[in-house]
């Protein structure tokens, strides 16, 4: 794992108003339901076109940069996952280049608090926390600069949801990368985040509602 990560930043610019994030920091993005916080992420993912007067800046490159997709990874609010393999194991290093060793492989399921599931174990068979906790641990392997994710923990029971969110926290800060995390039980988070980012109403562009050092 690269621990020496250099440092980078997220600089988003918009109808005059400019949101900002370091390495290792979480972005917890709000709004009602329906307000646009699944569409922003899509954006920032480069799955959908940024408003005419927006720029994104990763690591001080323009972004979405489509020749670095391994700088990006995202979850999606869907249940039941769509699985890439049929295998834990082969889900884990699904794209990457070259392949992990099985160690760092066990390593991840470890830290993602998955020691019970075994690397030949059948994705289809996990549950609702395993699976998303595989899905996490797949994108810790990658090591990606910019993680977005779509309601992680929001189906949980409350404890689950904490303790899931206190691990993502941790490999935030353990892996340097950014996470933003789009949810509608914003509760969860708001304490624990560096950054608050609130889409008022339908349409609009979030702005910064708090930050804590």
């Amino acid at each position: 794992m690269d621990t020496e990560r250099a440092p980078h930043s997220l600089c988003i610019k918009s109808e005059g108003s400019v949101l900002s994030a370091r390495a290792g920091d979480v972005i917890l993005l709000t709004g009602a339901i329906g307000s646009g916080k699944t569409l922003f992420l899509h954006r920032l993912a480069g799955l959908v076109d940024l408003p005419a007067d927006s720029r994104i800046s990763l690591a001080g490159k323009p972004w979405p940069d489509k020749s670095s997709s391994r700088q990006l990874c995202m979850y999606f609010d869907r249940y039941p996952p769509l699985w890439m393999s049929q295998y834990v194991e082969e889900e884990l290093v699904f794209g990457l280049q070259p392949r992990p060793a099985e160690q760092t492989l066990a390593a991840a399921l470890a830290r993602w608090r998955l020691d019970d599931v075994g690397l030949d174990a059948d994705t289809e068979q996990l549950d609702r926390l395993q699976s998303i906790r595989l899905l996490l641990a797949g994108m810790d392997i990658a090591e990606p600069l910019l993680v977005l994710l779509d309601n992680p923990a929001d189906a949980l029971p409350v404890e689950d949801a904490a303790l899931l969110r206190d691990d993502i926290l941790a490999w935030a800060k353990r892996n340097r990368c950014i996470v933003v995390v789009a949810c509608n039980r914003w509760q969860d988070w708001q304490p624990w985040v560096q950054h608050v980012w609130h889409i008022p109403h339908q349409g609009a562009w979030p702005l910064p509602e708090a930050a804590i050092d």
